[in-house]
């Protein structure tokens, strides 16, 4: 028999703590920002970025991954002379240590650098 359940928030029995997800997984970090402005939109498990450079921020999340072996993805506009464009999430800190903290996204375009108006990144992997 189907049943329903109606919830707010779902906790470890911690009552504080992220429940563990057993069968699916989920994004465990996401950001949505401006890198013209630096302006974040909206994130989960993100504390800060950091703009290095054009086109170059680092990403740090407000809890680490368990280690280097996880999924991200990112994107962005382009721009708006149109050709090639593309993101890449990259690890800063894989080789320092065994959990990551920190990710540097870099935004390409026509052959540099570039400040994209909308930049995305996703990740997904066991969080330490």
């Amino acid at each position: 028999m189907a049943s329903e359940m109606y919830v707010d928030t779902i906790a470890a029995s911690d009552g504080t703590s992220p429940a563990t997800l057993t069968k699916q997984s989920a994004a465990k970090a996401w950001i949505t920002y401006n890198m013209s402005t630096a302006a974040v939109s909206d994130s989960l498990n993100i504390s800060s970025i950091t703009d290095n450079s054009t086109g170059q921020f680092y990403v740090d999340k407000t809890n680490a991954f368990s280690n280097i072996n996880h999924s991200i993805t990112g994107s962005h506009s382009i721009t708006a002379a149109g050709g090639d464009a593309w993101t890449s999430f990259v690890d800063y800190e894989s080789v320092l240590a065994k959990t990551t903290t920190r990710h540097s996204q870099v935004t390409y375009s026509n052959g540099t650098y570039y400040d994209s108006a909308y930049a995305t990144g996703h990740i997904q992997g066991d969080l330490a």
